[in-house]
């Protein structure tokens, strides 16, 4: 009777229309760590282990959001494709990685053999997802043992670097830049380097470190001709201009694409106390 009303359950989603299904079906197995009904389904219920969802998400998807072990019996057992993506183009690894996962991510990559390159709709892969999410211990295996690429970037030209920067998960960019051997050179769509993300958030030992370090090009500028001195001024982040100015001698007089220079852009942005400085310490031409 237990096993005919699971049956039943399932067959009854397969057949609903709606998109998010309240029935306790066998996708809400999979993610409540039901794996010996999900056993049952499958070997004696010859339930269809690729159906997917109005999204076009399949129970091995739904699997990654429960427990490891339902995701390694359908693989090793079911069979399940671990390359199926949805209707977002994301795989298994993605939804386990967007799920916060990464016992099963890490599991998928070395027994699995998923591939850590596929990219979602956005042009996003794994190590997107586990830079953003500060996943150091992820992030060092993904590289090391899943052979990821450190310079892959999504359909905005943004790097796993940008990313960590944008999130400000500092650990992630240094292991990156040191070991990885991530180019802190990169631009994204809008010619932006690490250095002005860095800049732009306001992170001075962040800005310290890439160019001490990382060795980042002060004077490198995006598509408007911008260089790290002209955000910094815009966003009012007088330390950092402090610092590159007198310890990296960045240059004051630089001009964007519009020939607006660092002082006409802070002036711009009623940012007074980088005006006094710039002219005061930083000797800009206020004519």
């Amino acid at each position: 009777m237990l096993a005919e009303t699971f049956v039943s359950d399932y067959e009854t989603f397969y057949n609903s229309s709606t998109d998010e299904p309240q029935l306790p079906t066998k996708l809400d197995l999979t993610q409540k760590n039901k794996c010996d009904v999900v056993k049952w389904l499958v070997e004696h219920g010859k339930a269809n282990i690729e159906a997917t969802d109005n999204r076009n998400r399949t129970v091995l998807h739904w699997a990654t959001c429960g427990n490891l072990d339902v995701v390694q019996w359908l693989v090793e057992h079911g069979k399940a494709n671990i390359e199926a993506i949805n209707n977002d183009g994301q795989t298994v690894l993605h939804w386990a990685a967007q799920e916060n996962k990464w016992n099963v991510v890490q599991w998928l990559v070395e027994h699995g053999k998923a591939n850590v390159e596929a990219t979602n709709n956005d042009g996003r892969t794994m190590l997107h997802y586990a830079a953003r999410g500060n996943k150091w211990d992820v992030v060092q295996r993904l590289v090391e043992h899943g052979k990821a690429n450190v310079e892959a970037t999504d359909n905005d030209g943004m790097t796993v670097l940008h990313y960590a920067a944008q999130k400000n998960k500092w650990d992630v960019v240094q292991w990156l830049v040191e070991h990885g051997k991530a180019n802190v050179e990169a631009t994204d769509n809008d010619g932006m380097t690490m250095l002005h993300y860095a800049a732009q958030k306001n992170k001075w030992d962040e800005v310290q470190w890439l160019v001490e370090h990382g060795k980042a090009n002060v004077e490198a500028t995006d598509n408007d001709g911008q260089t790290v001195l002209h955000w910094a001024a815009q966003k009012n982040k007088l330390d950092i201009i402090q610092w590159l100015v007198e310890h990296e001698k960045a240059n004051v007089e630089a001009t964007d694409n519009d020939g607006h220079t660092v002082l006409h852009w802070a002036a711009q942005w009623n940012k007074w106390d980088v005006v006094q400085w710039l002219v005061e310490h930083g000797k800009a031409n206020v004519e």
